[in-house]
């Protein structure tokens, strides 16, 4: 037995030993396609060595439920997301879900975090009228009380410039409304109040009194604001309302919000929105330039109800119960019933994702629940949804500066003016995240829409040029069918998000270049029922001495074409590539295209649901380009969540005023199912069958040059399309496709009239058919692009 044993420790050992070298040996490996598991050889010859993989491999297995899951309930037949009736009780019974009205036995165990966690149970008081719920926020707030007197000691100040000072204001007054608050009797929150206001340290810094339009300064001069409004007899509350006035200012003297991000947009609002509450401030929520700050709530939500996240954020559809919130209060004060249509679609997309939300805290409580009890507070029911405008457009967002550094106060005064009233004192008066704001009005988003029905396809595409970080031109995000397609990395600083990326080589380091902001301009913007296009040019790209030409042609609810033209304003020696991120590419690949997908988009570490939904990435060939498959986490931990990227490169010693182009296709498809072989026989094996076949015969690039990009899709036998994009409106003289336009799309459907769009075309013909040019097109006015038609 002994012996046995032995035996087979050795045995045990030895394979150990030999994964293990195998394993040591693997980084020294070219990783590309040809050392993966054996395929097809018709199907290996056609891409051995043709796709390098750089880094680990990204994918070891897909789920294998995925596929069958398709099978039985396709995305594009079954829509998984309930589209129900939303209500005020609606958000009542999520904070019944949620279990946070347990809490109310729970009065002295949440300390710092007590006027947050706290809502539901006010919720709950206003519902039921239980004074349980009622005391319970009282002891609440006597305990948070001890506990901020306790930081206070220990550390000299508090930090906290939120939503709590608001909060607070909520329970002081719904409590005193019902009698269970005494302003003369309970001289205790008074203190408190005053308490909170004379220890601000927003920044949990010895600097105060801080300035400019970003969060912490906005907080810290609301919650300076409001106790000196409600308490005017103390002895700073002159000097704290000036200052309060003055910091809000920096602001609403532009009408408008420094964070081009999902997150902090939201925090700053939040104390903004409480505040403006408190306050009855009509004008905050009716001024007609804010108006469009609120639409751009609405348009850049998807058909679904998600958020796709940009910038700084915690996840895919991150702050949404936030968002609910705020479009059910703009409802109630202005009786806009396009912001409760939109509220309501976030809800429904927000209970699809319930259980995925009460497994983490942080998605349970100040990313739903706390909000959802302010919505339910404060919705107006007799208000009735009105769905927003449901084509494509562009918003403008004002300009961000940004300073030297925070305690650059002569910069500031220069941009703010002589009356900002800036604060000499040391240690006062810096401006929070060294940014300002101009009146200057600039592009912020292309939003690409099929429409607001469930499951149509959405683009969200970036176009602001200033604050990190910089992806003029980059897709944001993408949804079809209730899935996300693609997501970015939450970033302070720099991303390559869906765009061109231009890696300058042998330049020095990004230190020693010259700093040049890049531009965002509107070549073309033009919207019909069924297409939109937009070309983008963006200079000082990348912070090099290029310009980039972005086209968009989107065919809604089916595919978007990008064709990107990179223009060398100087030699200049770099590497160009256009990249799409995703977390899954394959199993089918090829030499210039792959089939993507998201399993789970991922918020505050935590995998959502997805119905199952491939994307086609199609890279139009050229001879010089070659694409590549990038395991991002390798160069920049951030990517975690979106590992994946694909990438068309260019790399080479670029002349000055040499120009060279990418074209890229992407279409929305239901899964790639394949039979489940057995047999070891090849011949038995279809190519059609192979789990790794990329079924891209539909697709023919007519023509891909540097003056245009012309693709026919096919559709069975009674259906072609044609796919155009020429941006200099050269006539183009090819045996299947005649026309001069800059943008055009046919289809022909068997004996039935083509279906025809194109932009400033005078002829134009596919397959030996001449097609007449209906006046479809919608030329943008300025309103349209503020988004209102």
């Amino acid at each position: 037995m002994n012996s046995y044993r032995q035996y087979c420790v050795a045995v045990v050992t030895l394979v150990a030993c030999m994964v293990l070298a195998a394993w040591s040996v693997l980084p020294n490996f070219s990783l590309s396609l040809a050392a993966a598991a054996p395929i097809q050889a018709e199907h290996a010859a056609e891409r051995a060595d043709a796709v390098p993989r750089i880094g680990p491999p990204l994918m070891f297995l897909p789920d294998v439920n995925r596929n069958a899951d398709a099978l039985k309930n396709p995305a594009d037949q079954t829509y998984p997301i309930k589209q129900l009736t939303v209500t005020r009780q609606t958000y009542f019974k999520w904070l019944e879900f949620s279990g946070h009205l347990n809490y109310v036995q729970q009065a002295t165990q949440h300390g710092q975090y007590g006027p947050r966690h706290f809502m539901p149970v006010l919720a709950k008081y206003v519902e039921s009228g239980e004074p349980a719920y009622g005391q319970a926020c009282l002891e609440m707030l006597k305990t948070f009380d001890v506990w901020i007197r306790a930081e206070v000691q220990r550390t000299g100040w508090h930090s906290l410039f939120c939503e709590e000072i608001g909060c607070i204001g909520f329970y002081r007054t719904i409590l005193k409304k019902h009698g269970l608050l005494s302003e003369e009797k309970d001289i205790w929150l008074r203190e408190l109040i005053v308490f909170m206001a004379r220890n601000i340290h927003a920044w949990n810094s010895a600097d105060t009194y801080w300035r400019g339009p970003m969060h912490r300064a906005q907080g810290e001069g609301i919650l300076k604001g409001l106790a000196a409004e409600w308490f005017p007899d103390v002895p700073e509350a002159q000097q704290w309302r000036t200052y309060s006035e003055d910091v809000y200012q920096d602001w609403w003297h532009y009408r408008d919000f420094a964070a081009n991000d999902v997150h902090y947009f939201s925090v700053g609002l939040q104390p903004l929105f409480l505040a403006a509450l408190l306050r009855n401030d009509r004008e905050f929520f009716n001024d007609p330039q804010m108006k469009k700050v609120w639409e751009r709530l609405l348009f850049e939500v998807s058909p679904d109800g998600s958020i796709p996240p940009y910038g700084a954020h915690n996840g895919w559809n991150s702050s949404a119960g936030n968002r609910i919130a705020m479009l059910e209060i703009l409802a109630s004060k202005t009786g806009d019933g396009r912001y409760r249509y939109v509220a309501h679609r976030l809800m429904n997309y927000l209970l699809y994702q319930r259980l995925a939300y009460r497994s983490h805290h942080m998605l349970l409580g100040p990313e739903s629940t706390e909000p959802l009890a302010l919505a339910y507070l404060l919705a107006d029911d007799t208000i009735e949804p009105k769905m927003p405008f449901d084509g494509s457009q562009i918003v403008l967002r004002k300009e961000t500066i940004r300073l030297a550094s925070h305690e650059d106060k002569k910069g500031a005064a220069e941009i703010l003016g002589p009356d900002a009233n800036l604060d000499s004192t040391p240690g006062r008066g810096l401006i929070d995240c060294a940014m300002l704001l101009s009146k200057t009005p600039k592009p912020s988003k292309l939003i690409l829409r099929s429409g607001w029905n469930p499951g149509d396809f959405f683009v969200l595409v970036d176009l602001f040029p200033r604050h990190d970080p910089l992806n003029p031109s980059g897709i944001l995000g993408m949804t079809r069918w209730g899935a996300a397609l693609t997501s970015t990395i939450a970033a302070k600083g720099d991303s390559d998000e869906n765009r061109i990326v231009i890696r300058q080589l042998n330049a020095g380091s990004v230190a020693d270049r010259p700093v040049a902001l890049p531009e965002t301009e509107i070549d073309t913007f033009v919207e019909s029922k069924f297409v939109s296009y937009a070309a983008i040019r963006v200079s000082n790209y990348d912070a090099a001495p290029v310009d980039c030409t972005r086209h968009f042609l989107f065919i809604k609810n089916d595919c978007l074409l990008v064709r990107d033209e990179v223009h060398f304003n100087r030699t200049l020696n770099a590497q160009v590539a256009s990249v799409f991120n995703t977390q899954n590419i394959g199993p089918q690949i090829s030499s210039h295209a792959a089939t993507t997908y998201m399993s789970q988009p991922v918020a505050s570490g935590v995998g959502l649901l997805n119905p199952p939904v491939d994307l086609l990435v199609y890279f139009c060939p050229q001879p010089d380009l070659r694409m590549e498959v990038i395991d991002r986490t390798t160069a920049d931990v951030r990517s975690a969540d979106i590992p994946a990227q694909l990438r068309h490169v260019w790399q080479g010693a670029a002349e000055k005023d040499q120009a060279i182009h990418f074209s890229m296709l992407l279409r929305p498809q239901t899964p790639h199912s394949h039979s489940h072989n057995t047999s070891t026989n090849r011949t038995e094996q279809s190519k059609e069958n192979a789990p790794d076949h990329l079924n891209t015969d539909s697709i023919a690039v007519l023509l891909n040059d540097s003056d245009a990009s012309v693709i026919r899709l096919a559709g069975g036998p009674e259906r072609q399309q044609w796919v155009v994009i020429n941006p200099r409106g050269k006539k183009l003289d090819l045996p299947d496709c005649k026309t001069d336009a800059v943008a055009a799309y046919v289809v022909l459907r068997g004996q039935e009239d083509p279906l025809c769009w194109a932009h400033k075309a005078s002829v134009l013909s596919v397959a030996g058919r001449p097609i007449s040019i209906p006046l479809d097109e919608r030329t943008p006015t300025v309103d349209v692009l503020q988004g209102n038609p």
